[in-house]
């Protein structure tokens, strides 16, 4: 089953759904300009550094990678033991997940907002110096352009069926 399909019945708003779509189109776009879905090159054509960490998280947190400064650190024992708990062969794991770290640097949520409420959330961010969307508004705007880029790459993945272990791992 195709990404595509495989994530429409999971949203809980319309919302996420734009976030998806709109994650999905920075991937075609970023995508079509540097010629490739390769989450490791586009990585680094957008100068983003990836590093690897073998920290085994904690007994309640589950991190496949984060993005933090321009750097997207990835976690192997993390992505190897949901790789195995999940039957999803480990190089798919950790190419979704890198390709999902870089949907949340290379996405602009403010494409999913109408005008006025963009205007809105710039002012109310900027007073409270936060970001006033919600966790799953993130996770699905790199889930759709984790897997517009995986799409390209596997004719087939197990990940297709279950891409929530991108962004609840531990469930």
């Amino acid at each position: 089953m195709r990404a595509s399909g495989a994530t429409q019945a999971g949203f809980n708003s319309s919302h996420e759904r734009r976030a998806w779509v709109c994650g999905r189109t920075c991937a075609t776009t970023v995508s079509d300009e540097h010629g490739t879905s390769n989450p490791d090159v586009l990585a680094t054509v957008s100068d983003i550094d990836v590093i690897e960490d073998d920290w085994n998280g904690l007994d309640s947190l589950v991190l496949l990678g984060t993005y933090r400064d321009g750097t997207i650190t990835l976690y192997r024992e993390q992505i190897r033991d949901v790789a195995t708990a999940n039957d999803v062969p480990v190089c798919q794991l950790i190419e979704a997940t890198l390709a999902h770290e870089l949907g949340h640097c290379l996405v602009d949520l403010s494409e999913i907002d109408l005008p006025q409420t963009q205007r809105w959330r710039n002012v109310a961010e900027s007073f409270l110096g936060i970001d006033s969307r919600p966790k799953a508004i993130h996770e699905a705007a790199a889930n759709g352009f984790c897997f517009a880029l995986l799409e390209s790459r596997f004719e087939t993945s197990p990940l297709f069926d279950c891409p929530e272990i991108l962004s609840s791992p531990s469930d």
